[in-house]
C-alpha cells in the first residue's frame, strides 16, 4: 500500500482537510504547514488587527530604503501580469465605498495640497506633453465635446505623422506641439483620436474655426498668390 499522505488533521480547527488546503512548507515532514489556509488568513487578520500602525511605519519605513527597487518590480509585475491587476482592481471596486473613498481622497489632496503642486510640477517638467493633452482635454469636456483620446493615444498619433506639422510639415518638439481638431469643436467635431492630430503654434492659431479642407483650401491660395505666375 502505498504511505503517500493526502490529508492531515489542522492543528488549529482540528479539521481534516486534503493537503490542498495547506500552504507549503520545506521543514515540515510532509512539506505542509501544521495550519489550514483558512485558519492562516484569520491569523494574519487578526495580528494585522492587533498591529496595523506597528506594520504600516515598518512598510513606510522599508518604501523609503528600497524606493527603486520596489518601483522596478511593480513596474515588472504590471508588465507581465495586466490581466491579474486589472482584475484585482475590479474585484476592489465591488467592495469598496466609492463615496467614502472618494471622499478620502478629497481630504488627503486638501491635506497635501502643496506637496501635490509640487510633484505635479516635477512630473510635468519630464513630461510637457502631459500638461499640454490634460489642458486640452480640459477644455473639450468645458465644452461638452464628444469622445476622449489618450496620452498614449495622441503621442501615438504624433509618432503616425512623425513629429511633423500635419498641415504644413514642419518638423515639431514638445515645446512646438499643438493638438488640433481636424474639425473644430464649434463646428461640431468630436474629441475621439480619429478627429486629433499635431500641428504646429502658427498653423494651428490661423486654423481657428476653419475645418481642414478649408484651411488646406486657404493655404493653397495664399500659396499661389505669392507664386510669381509665369510669362
Amino acid at each position: 500500500m502505498s504511505d503517500v499522505v493526502l490529508s492531515k488533521k489542522c492543528c488549529k480547527c482540528s479539521r481534516h482537510l486534503p493537503l490542498s488546503e495547506y500552504h507549503l512548507k520545506r521543514e515540515s515532514p510532509d512539506g505542509h504547514q501544521t495550519k489550514c489556509q483558512s485558519c492562516v488568513r484569520q491569523y494574519r487578520a487578526e495580528y494585522y488587527q492587533k498591529n496595523q500602525e506597528r506594520l504600516r511605519q515598518y512598510s513606510l519605513d522599508f518604501y523609503k530604503q528600497n524606493a527603486d527597487d520596489v518601483k522596478a518590480y511593480q513596474k515588472e509585475y504590471a508588465q507581465r501580469f495586466p490581466d491579474r491587476i486589472r482584475e484585482r482592481n475590479k474585484q476592489w471596486l465591488l467592495t469598496v465605498d466609492r463615496n467614502a473613498f472618494l471622499e478620502q481622497k478629497r481630504q488627503w489632496h486638501r491635506a497635501n495640497r502643496d506637496r501635490m503642486s509640487q510633484l505635479q510640477k516635477a512630473y510635468r517638467a519630464v513630461h510637457p506633453e502631459y500638461a499640454r493633452i490634460s489642458c486640452h482635454k480640459r477644455k473639450a469636456r468645458l465644452k461638452q465635446a464628444a469622445g476622449t483620446c489618450s496620452r498614449t493615444q495622441f503621442l501615438a498619433k504624433i509618432e503616425y505623422h512623425g513629429w511633423r506639422c500635419y498641415l504644413c510639415n514642419t518638423s515639431l518638439t514638445i515645446k512646438e506641439l499643438h493638438m488640433d481638431h481636424r474639425t473644430p469643436i464649434a463646428r461640431g467635431g468630436s474629441n475621439w483620436p480619429a478627429n486629433l492630430a499635431p500641428a504646429c503654434g502658427p498653423c494651428n492659431l490661423s486654423k481657428g474655426r476653419k475645418t481642414e479642407s478649408e484651411y488646406r483650401t486657404t493655404l493653397s491660395a495664399c500659396f499661389s498668390s505669392s507664386t510669381p505666375s509665369n510669362r
